[in-house]
């Protein structure tokens, strides 16, 4: 009898725990559909603990753990999901994801293989596999594994904007741009897309199509710089210098380190003869980047043209600063390997010695020694 109570006894603990794991992982999937991935990873490690059997609980905590940018913690999840299960390519795809997050390219690339072996019909598989060889700078082989993934699935937008950034590094740019007209057919809301096909666009002299397609990219995605930062430079090519200063504004509004905008706007300044505020940008760039001689020689340039505006102005004393500028700019060490045409501190030299010659003169009505 007291063997037959302990029998019922102990089935009854085990029910009783399976309920108790059952609730748990009830929980962790409506915490994971829910968006509260910390409340979903410490149940899905309840659960795994209580019952650590079962494979897929390790995988959705791997999933749960990726996302909150633990890889190293979901590299072992899915690890464990693995153990359980070695022919569970999703497990593969998934560990070689958070691989590929911590830059762990070589595991991210077997993983990303063992699933395509256990599952050579998964367009997703190839995608990320492309994305590895395209990331170590191998783009034929990338857009080898990326046009068998858009055989296998002509739907993903996605897989032709990887085509199409092969296309561009092999230098097709016409396939490029045909790559990214059948990703935005298939989604139109690709704020990237448009900005980089506005590019081509750009490079290749068709200003028009570009600006539009900028204008739409800000307009899917009005918080990023870089695009404001092209459409400025298609302003510029268009000779549209107000509003490419507008733009490079906003470029620098939204990104301050955004380097590169402020030399574009420094150049749109000086074909606007706004040379101070040209000096002042090229000084943000040289703060940044100071070995950087086209910024230096630019800005001694401008000093030079200036110096010239003011001096026919009259202001000898403006004009003076300005010409010992350039040469502080730019001393014999620095221009050393200059033609002289190209080198304005010659010419400011050469200016500054006019005007010594000048102050030697006489004054008018004061006679000569």
């Amino acid at each position: 009898m007291k063997k037959t109570t302990s029998i019922i006894t102990s089935a009854i603990f085990i029910l009783a725990l399976t309920a108790f794991a059952g609730r748990l992982l009830r929980q962790a999937d409506k915490a994971l559909e829910e968006g509260d991935y910390e409340l979903a990873a410490k149940l899905y490690e309840e659960y795994t603990e209580e019952k650590p059997s079962k494979p897929d609980p390790y995988n959705s905590l791997g999933w749960t753990l990726d996302v909150l940018g633990r890889y190293e913690e979901a590299v072992e999840a899915y690890t464990s999901a693995i153990m359980l299960d070695a022919k569970n390519p999703t497990y593969y795809y998934n560990r070689g994801t958070a691989y590929l997050h911590m830059d762990a390219d070589d595991q991210a690339r077997l993983d990303f293989e063992q699933a395509i072996r256990l599952d050579s019909t998964n367009a997703g598989y190839y995608n990320n596999l492309g994305n590895i060889y395209f990331n170590n700078g191998n783009y034929e082989r990338a857009r080898l594994i990326f046009e068998k993934a858009a055989r296998l699935d002509s739907t993903k937008a996605t897989i032709y904007v990887n085509l199409a950034l092969c296309a561009e590094y092999l230098d097709s740019t016409g396939l490029a741009l045909s790559y990214y007209d059948k990703a935005l057919a298939l989604d139109p809301n690709q704020a990237l897309v448009y900005n980089n096909r506005g590019r081509i666009y750009a490079d290749q002299g068709g200003y028009d199509k570009a600006l539009a397609d900028y204008t739409r990219a800000i307009n899917l995605d009005p918080d990023d710089a870089m695009t404001y930062y092209n459409r400025g430079r298609a302003h510029y090519r268009s000779d549209n210098l107000d509003l490419a200063i507008a733009d490079y504004n906003k470029a620098l509004d939204l990104d301050p380190g955004l380097i590169r905008a402020y030399h574009m706007r420094a150049v749109a300044y000086t074909r606007n003869k706004r040379y101070s505020e040209a000096i002042a940008d090229y000084e943000k760039v040289l703060e940044s980047e100071p070995e950087n001689f086209e910024a230096l020689l630019s800005q001694a340039w401008i000093y030079l043209t200036r110096g010239k505006t003011r001096a026919a102005r009259g202001d000898n004393a403006g004009a003076r600063q300005d010409y010992e500028m350039v040469v502080e700019l730019l001393p014999d060490e620095k221009a050393r390997g200059l033609e002289p045409e190209k080198n304005p501190a010659i010419e400011a030299e050469r200016l500054l010695g006019d005007m010594g010659k000048s102050d030697k003169q006489p004054e008018e009505g004061v006679n000569s020694q």
